[in-house]
Order: structure tokens, then sequence, then C-alpha cells
């Protein structure tokens, strides 16, 4: 990590962003950030925040509720801050990992005509496909070509309780799921759930990307950012 995000640098460009911040001292003498998580609902200091230093170390953030790991890069995509680590130079297109399951999986499956993920949760069928095991599938795609690049699965049948899990993932760093059309001006809003988002293009009319899950949030908004530059984008987290 570059020696780019130092205490001076996030102090100037995101702590008045962030809510309840404040430096505090560890037990080896280096100042961290406390702060309300920007890539979540969040209204206890649960982001850490380790600035750059010198030696190459820090430029890097975790969640301590959920364990996530983030790059102080990250939070400068969520708020929306031009990142110092891009003046002078073309902000490349993420590239996502591709997973050869994923695409064997989608290959082999069906366009969905039910299931019941869609009553449940009002989601159109309409691209998505169910595989042999009746799982349904839906696609991330690379956004430079649309190839298949991960799907999230959701089982069979609806969970008996709250703590059954309905979603797997097989890239979760896969590519992008589009909800509507982006042609125009509108804004475009990312999503962390494929529910959510097409509820808000349902509300609004807007196109919305889909995120899958508040960890990609950050690197969805690059993406976005840089197939739409100059578009208003907002990030709709889920609030759970």
């Amino acid at each position: 990590m570059s020696y780019l995000y130092t205490r001076a640098v996030v102090d100037r460009d995101l702590v008045p962003l962030l809510g309840k911040a404040r430096w505090k001292k560890t037990g080896k003498g280096d100042e961290v950030l406390e702060c309300c998580s920007c890539f979540r609902p969040d209204n206890n200091p649960s982001l850490v925040v380790w600035p750059s230093l010198p030696d190459g170390s820090g430029g890097n953030c975790v969640d301590q509720s959920t364990g996530e790991k983030f790059k102080v890069s990250d939070m400068y995509r969520v708020l929306g801050v031009p990142d110092p680590y891009f003046e002078g130079k073309e902000q490349a297109l993420p590239v996502p990992p591709v997973d050869p399951k994923a695409r064997m999986l989608w290959e082999s499956a069906q366009p969905a005509t039910s299931h019941f993920y869609a009553d449940w949760k009002n989601v159109p069928l309409d691209g998505l496909r169910v595989a042999p095991n009746g799982e349904l599938l839906i696609p991330q795609r690379d956004p430079r070509d649309g190839q298949i690049v991960g799907v999230e699965r959701i089982e069979p049948r609806k969970p008996r309780d709250k703590d059954d899990k309905t979603k797997k993932q097989v890239n979760p760093r896969g590519g992008i799921f589009q909800i509507g059309s982006t042609d125009g001006e509108q804004p475009i809003l990312i999503s962390e759930g494929v529910s959510t988002g097409y509820a808000l293009h349902r509300l609004t009319g807007w196109p919305v990307f889909v995120a899958f899950s508040a960890g990609q949030l950050a690197a969805m908004y690059q993406t976005v950012r840089y197939l739409h530059p100059g578009r208003e984008i907002a990030v709709a987290p889920d609030y759970d």
C-alpha cells in the first residue's frame, strides 16, 4: 500500500463525512480512527481505520461488528470522494474474477419459469435460470462483455425460520446484475440485494445495479462510476 492515506489526508477527505469519528491510540502507539461504518447502516462506531504509514503498512479498515475487511480506497468510492490515488490517472474498470464452476452451473440450468423466491420477494424471472437441483440462479456478469463470472444461488424452498440461509454464492466477488436500462440521464442506484433492487426500480423507474452483499457495495460503486461517468449514483444498502 502506497503512503497516500495518511491521518492528515483521512482527516481532510473522510472524517467530515463519517459519523462519530474519533482517533485513538493503540497498544503499539499507532493511531487508528474509530467511526460508524460507511458500508452499511451503523449507529455505533464499529469501523476501525488504519491510516497509511511511512513503512507502507496501513491503508485498510475492518468492521468489528461483521468482521468484513476493506481498504481505505473503498471508503472513498462509497462516500463519492475523489481518491488521491487516481489523481492525474485514468481509473481502470475493475475486472471481476471468473469462477469456472459458476459458468458450468449456469450452462447446465434451464430458463426459470417458477420459483418460490419470485413469488415471495416479487422478483421477475426474466433472465434467471433454475439449476437441476431446483436452485434459482441469478447471474453475475463481466461488465466488459456480459460473460458469466459468478452466480447467486437461492435454495429451492422457502426457509423454515429466519436463521435458515436462503442464498449461496459461487463467486462472492462476482460481476454485475443490472435492472432496467441506463439510457438517459436518470440517477443510478446500487442495491445490496436483488429483491431490494427490483423494489427500488419499481418505486423510482431508475436503473439499479445489484452488489449482492454489503461488502461489495464499494466495488460496485467503482464499477458503476467507471461505466457511467458524470451520472448521479446512490447506494441503497439493506437495513438488516
